[in-house]
């Protein structure tokens, strides 16, 4: 009877333990505890963001609404965002990376209130149109970010990581009416730096590579911008400057990147 107890007991203490190794055994098929990324891991790589979204009226659809009723506007935005990178890995799973920016946008708003749906009719007087702008924005700049990866139960092949990147960046804004050829325009130019936390998933393949996807959280951002407005032969400067804390996370904002790593040369 005694050693029946026993023999339960022992059981007990070691189905758990098992379960814990087949599930590390599976997402770790070697089994021999090496970290996710290893420590003097060198990478490069390539990170990039793309987003196209169409807000209707003339462009597409019937764009913003109220109540479906009464038509504000409509517009389309194109934005863009690549980064080459090196990354460089002073302990087991935690990454320092080095980032060049190239960014921008195209925008195209139309704001009008149009009263035809609301009254049934077809009369174009009643579409007013309050303000229409073509917008093109580059910046270019510099990013360096840490990130740390932790495994799915020792996995070799899938983890989680999260990560800080602290950016700036340089900024050249071309702002006039969408019509051919403006009276009016405006050219600003800022600087602008940035403080964010992202979080996201990362896969190694088979050749050794990593591909990961993301998404900003939160952030801090400054910027500052100086501004030139073109009336005729007319011009007008303004500086601006703001200062604010951000909710970034939106699924319209993942990033993808895939980095290489790169092997050192064996001395002779």
């Amino acid at each position: 009877m005694k050693k029946l107890c026993c023999l339960a007991i022992l059981a007990i203490l070691t189905i758990p333990a098992m379960g814990q190794k087949m599930l590390t055994d599976r997402f770790n098929p070697d089994g021999d505890g090496k970290a996710f990324i290893a420590k003097g891991s060198r990478a490069l790589g390539i990170s990039g963001n793309y987003m196209n979204f169409n807000a209707g009226g003339d462009l597409n659809g019937d764009g913003y609404q109220i109540l479906s009723l009464l038509n504000i506007g409509d517009g389309q935005l194109h934005s863009w965002k690549v980064m080459p990178k090196f990354a460089w890995f002073p302990a087991d799973d935690f990454a320092i990376e080095a980032k060049l920016i190239y960014s921008g946008y195209s925008l195209d708003t139309d704001i009008n209130l149009d009263f035809r749906t609301i009254l049934q009719t077809e009369d174009p007087e009643l579409n007013v149109q309050l303000s229409s702008r073509h917008m093109v924005n580059h910046s270019g700049g510099f990013a360096v970010a840490g990130r740390k990866y932790i495994p799915f139960f020792g996995s070799k092949f899938f983890a989680i990581f999260g990560g800080v990147t602290l950016e700036g960046r340089y900024s050249s804004i071309y702002s006039s009416p969408r019509v051919e050829k403006p009276a009016k325009y405006r050219i600003s130019h800022g600087i602008h730096a940035d403080l964010s936390l992202d979080g996201g998933l990362a896969l190694r393949l088979k050749d050794g590579s990593l591909i990961s996807a993301g998404i900003p959280l939160v952030g801090i951002d400054y910027d500052y911008t100086f501004q030139n407005q073109y009336l005729d032969e007319n011009v007008r400067k303004a500086h601006m400057s703001s200062l604010r804390f951000s909710r970034k996370a939106n699924f319209l904002s993942v990033f993808f990147s895939y980095s290489r790593f790169i092997q050192p040369k064996k001395k002779r």
